[in-house]
């Protein structure tokens, strides 16, 4: 649940010309991104923390990482989708659907490839 509100921010679009104005070019743009995500995620995450191990529930620990690994998986199909928003959230919904698979972790790689390329493609990056 708690990767769901962390997700949410990611899924808000910026403009084409505030990508085109970053300092940051490609790769270091999604890093800057992954970052920014990280952090987020981390304001809930340290709460979540907090209050298992108050109740100690020390098995649901275990899961707190997917507090991380969700939003930054959304990030990188928000990029390889930038162009059309509903088929970013349908692919997201069906990689996140069929997740425990594994199947999908495969296509990751692919994926980050595929989000630097747009954004250099957004940003006219010729590197």
């Amino acid at each position: 649940m708690a990767s769901i509100f962390t997700v949410l921010p990611s899924f808000q679009r910026e403009t084409i010309e505030s990508i085109k104005v970053s300092a940051y070019y490609g790769k270091d743009y999604l890093h800057k991104q992954f970052k920014t995500a990280t952090i987020n995620s981390l304001i809930i995450c340290v709460l979540i923390i907090v209050t298992l191990s108050l109740f100690q529930k020390w098995k649901l620990l275990c899961f707190t990482p997917l507090i991380f690994v969700i939003p930054l998986i959304n990030i990188i199909f928000k990029y390889s989708y930038f162009n059309n928003k509903f088929l970013h959230q349908l692919m997201f919904a069906v990689f996140v659907s069929t997740l425990p698979l594994g199947i999908p972790l495969i296509a990751i790689p692919f994926l980050y490839l595929k989000s630097i390329k747009t954004i250099k493609v957004i940003q006219h990056v010729s590197n």
